[in-house]
């Protein structure tokens, strides 16, 4: 896709829909009991279960030189390594700005030079911004965030599938159970913006799961929480974001305005990407979702929101920032979740390891940028970083050594797990995919599954080639002996449902839902179709040479022909709609006519089909045909109502 999702490289937090499965073994029903028994009691054997401790160290002393000194060093070298033009970064420590500034190019094509004044677009770091906007409103009594919006907002796009409340909290975590979708939530020219009124009136998107279960990003989520401003406050939003969150923090060059105001577009950076070796320069679009991923700011102006989440009291008072960094969502407690607006990180010696050290996290992407921003609320520190070019590898390896060079810590040292009873190796398909838009086809053509086995001495998970062993750290919790990975395994009814690897979610999957199946079904079908286009037109040739016809059965030769056809047709446009698409830029910025040709072809194949199976019995009725074409007919009806039939399937469990 276009842009980046924003979320976390070293925990990810993908979208979740409930799916009612169990594990098995052997074939049989594997309770949650039996399972608990078997890892919970193998866990006793281990010494010291408790959580990892290490000593966080101190390297050479953070201060306003040494900041500059990292930035000349490690960060240059990491934008000449990644060919990435140019970058903002920007440092706060115990209540002083050590480093704001640009570093590098703001436009590889002209040599303008990144400072401190150069505007950078931050994709979804807006989400953090929206939530502190939230969370300020809540401070000064004008809502509750436990209130059920659905009051304010009407039926949005919640719809009448689920009855429970959802609040700003299940909108500010990606729990309120809407789907997830990029399609049709930005511009490429002013004349296609829209108001968030009208935004949420005409796109947005369904409610796949009950609120406050499981987490599935979505920027539509951030759309409702910003128009839930606009209500609160009757001003529209990058206004109200201006008078809440900007003004009282003196923050000049940011704004959620789209497009941009004048004065910050003078100043704005330009968005790059690497194609066939060469650097090129990107056009500006436009964001629909303001509040999910439209901001654009500078280093200075992030140094005091940092502060401002920090210890600077001008905009939230220090509860109200305790209960925006407070854990609101998570899948176990051994393992980070979602605070308002940020994700939780704990890291070890590396980020991408397990520790002791507690981080709040959000990245951002957008057309030809990446940004990340990060909270260190033990030591009173907060980093930002922007680049011009679509690199998230860049900004993690920036990151992670500012950390090797100032805040080392010991590496946590797994314990071994042993004693466990053999467990057949059970397959899970990953589940946070779009369950309500066509997107979903991706998850049919290309499948995401794990396997989970138990076997002596190991617990492990295998994708693919990849084998990763596990030990238990609690009950529920486990985690891979080099620290990268974190599973969770949930259970209701007494039945295990979902694994979780690393915050993302995956099911055990019945073999009509699973993505194997529809692939097998899409290319099947279209084989049988294709092969039944001129099968028909030479079977009836050959049969009007021996005998004449009845009209009757004419026609229901002509409409298995069309039916055939119609498949194929369909499979046709909408495989070259997805290629076209995806040379545009992908679905950004709405369906183009093809994709849409392609939706809407097969609502004319299911009276067609129902047709085809009121021909099937005129031709055995009346005694049409030979047995060879009756049966052809047939096999065409049976595989046009198996496709139906587990299509209809795969979206019920979706639900």
């Amino acid at each position: 896709m276009r842009r980046l999702s924003g979320t976390s490289v070293a925990t990810p937090f993908a979208t979740a829909c409930d799916h009612r499965t169990r594990w098995r073994r052997g074939g049989q029903p594997v309770s949650a009991r039996q399972v608990w028994r078997a890892l919970w009691l193998s866990s006793l054997t281990l010494i010291g279960l408790a959580p990892p401790t290490a000593a966080v160290q101190r390297g050479p002393e953070l201060t306003a030189e040494t900041a500059r000194a990292f930035a000349d060093d490690v960060l240059m070298t990491a934008l000449d390594e990644g060919r990435v033009p140019g970058a903002l970064l920007t440092v706060v420590y115990r209540g002083e700005v050590l480093l704001a500034d640009g570093f590098g190019l703001a436009n590889a094509m002209t040599g303008e030079q990144a400072s401190s004044q150069t505007v950078f677009r931050v994709g979804s770091l807006s989400k953090p911004v929206t939530a502190t906007m939230l969370a300020r409103l809540a401070d000064l009594g004008r809502f509750d965030l436990h209130a059920d919006t659905r009051d304010q907002l009407g039926s949005g796009g919640f719809g009448e599938r689920h009855d429970q409340a959802v609040t700003a909290v299940h909108l500010l975590t990606h729990t309120s159970g809407l789907d997830v979708t990029d399609v049709g939530d930005a511009a490429r020219t002013p004349d296609g913006l829209m108001s968030l009124t009208e935004f949420v009136e005409r796109r947005m998107v369904a409610q796949v799961s009950p609120p406050g279960e499981f987490y599935r990003y979505t920027n539509h989520g951030y759309a409702l929480a910003g128009r839930l401003a606009e209500i609160i406050t009757d001003t529209p939003f990058a206004e109200a974001a201006q008078e809440l969150v900007f003004a009282p923090l003196r923050m000049k060059s940011t704004s959620f305005e789209q497009p941009p105001p004048s004065p910050l577009r003078e100043r704005m950076a330009v968005g790059h990407e690497v194609t066939n070796s060469a650097i090129q320069t990107l056009t500006l679009d436009y964001s629909l979702v303001a509040p999910a991923d439209g901001l654009v700011t500078t280093a200075p102006d992030m140094a005091l929101f940092l502060l401002a989440q920090l210890e600077d009291d001008r905009l939230l008072s220090r509860a109200a920032r305790e209960s925006l960094h407070q854990t609101r969502f998570s899948y176990s407690s051994e393992f980070a979740g979602r605070t308002l607006g940020f994700e939780e990180e704990r890291s070890g010696a590396q980020r991408g390891e397990y520790g002791v050290r507690r981080f709040l996290t959000h990245t951002g992407g957008q057309l030809g940028f990446t940004s990340e921003l990060l909270l260190y609320p033990d030591e009173r520190l907060g980093l930002f970083i922007a680049l011009n070019r679509r690199d998230w590898q860049v900004r993690w390896n920036v990151f992670d050594e500012f950390f090797a060079r100032f805040f080392p810590t010991d590496r946590v040292e797994p314990a071994t797990i042993t004693g466990v009873a053999d467990m057949a190796a059970t397959s899970f398909e990953r589940a946070p995919v779009p369950a309500s838009t066509f997107e979903a086809v991706g998850s049919m053509l290309e499948p995401d599954r794990i396997q989970l086995a138990v076997s002596g001495d190991e617990m492990v998970l295998r994708r693919g080639d990849d084998r990763t062993v596990l030990r238990p750290l609690s009950q529920h919790g486990f985690l891979s002996t080099d620290l990268q990975t974190r599973v969770v395994l949930s259970s209701a009814e007494d039945q295990v449902r979902n694994v979780f690897v690393n915050g993302v979610q995956y099911r055990s999957s019945p073999w009509w839902t699973s993505g194997e199946t529809h692939t097998l079904l899409f290319v099947g079908s279209t084989i049988a179709f294709l092969a039944a286009v001129p099968f028909w037109p030479l079977a009836r040739r050959a049969r009007r040479r021996s005998e004449q016809e009845p009209s009757e059965a004419v026609w229901i030769g002509r409409l298995a022909a069309t039916h055939a056809a119609l498949h194929v047709l369909y499979v046709v446009i909408f495989v070259a709609g997805l290629v076209h698409a995806a040379a545009a830029g992908g679905f950004d910025y709405g369906l183009t006519p093809l994709m849409i040709a392609g939706l809407v072809l097969p609502w004319a194949l299911v009276p067609v089909t129902f047709g085809i199976g009121a021909s099937l019995w005129l031709a055995v009725h009346r005694g049409y045909w030979g047995p060879v074409l009756r049966v052809a007919l047939a096999g065409q009806l049976a595989v046009s109502a198996l496709v139906l039939v587990v299509t209809f399937a795969r979206s019920l469990a979706s639900w």
